[in-house]
């Protein structure tokens, strides 16, 4: 019974220190959330934080489009670089599937290299846990996260942890989105979507200094059209 007992103290310590670092962390990205941190670095704090709380070696985060027939990577750890940014196709796989059910998406396949890492040479089975982004029945991103090799045991704490950070993920997403729309409205005319005056004395100024440091030399024309 002692020796028993002595084996359960350590596991029951690892635990208490793990559940401690998860409401560190957590507490942690909340106060970024609620401050006015740039949106870029907070969506890699609530991923690294993410893969690290869950031991995973890899993970994404990212936007579906409106139709939910492109998905567009933010951000990601173990994933190819010159996809972020980039639409990638949702007519079937993964992210299909979380699209479409909206619900968490557990397996074990070669997508993820297939996919996200195409410089593999050989596609390896990977461990995936796709949890969807949405604040009501709209899924509108995913937050994933990769074990590779295939082995690990994917557990509910895992599932928990990924949902949990996927709500902060969801309104830095939120955030961001409305950052982007508040610049495209401040340098593009309403009506017709063609750049304003703002955004010309913008250029203007940004040549103008150029010019002064001597890195380009132009003229500038005015055409009264009225």
């Amino acid at each position: 019974a002692t020796r028993n007992a002595r084996r359960r103290i350590p596991i029951r310590s690892q635990t208490q220190d793990r559940l401690l670092r998860r409401d560190r962390q957590y507490r942690a990205t909340t106060n970024l959330l609620v401050s006015n941190s740039d949106v870029n670095e907070l969506m890699k704090t609530v991923l690294g934080n993410a893969v690290e709380l869950v031991e995973a070696t890899g993970g994404f985060i990212g936007l579906y489009d409106k139709d939910g027939q492109e998905f567009v990577l933010h951000d990601g750890i173990g994933v190819s670089p010159n996809l972020f940014g980039s639409g990638l196709v949702c007519q079937d796989g993964p992210l299909h599937k979380v699209y479409e059910s909206g619900e968490i998406y557990q397996a074990a396949d070669v997508w993820w290299e297939s996919v996200l890492e195409p410089e593999a040479e050989k596609p390896v089975l990977t461990s995936m846990l796709l949890v969807p982004l949405k604040p009501g029945r709209q899924v509108k991103g995913v937050l994933a996260a990769a074990w590779k090799p295939a082995g690990k045991v994917i557990i509910q704490e895992d599932a928990e942890i990924l949902r949990q950070f996927s709500d902060l993920a969801f309104f830095a997403m939120d955030r961001l989105q409305a950052q982007v729309k508040i610049q495209h409205m401040a340098y593009y005319d309403v009506l017709t979507e063609l750049p304003n005056r703002a955004q010309l004395n913008q250029k203007i100024g940004q040549e103008l200094e150029r010019a002064r440091s001597g890195k380009s030399a132009g003229i500038l024309l005015f055409i009264d059209i009225d």
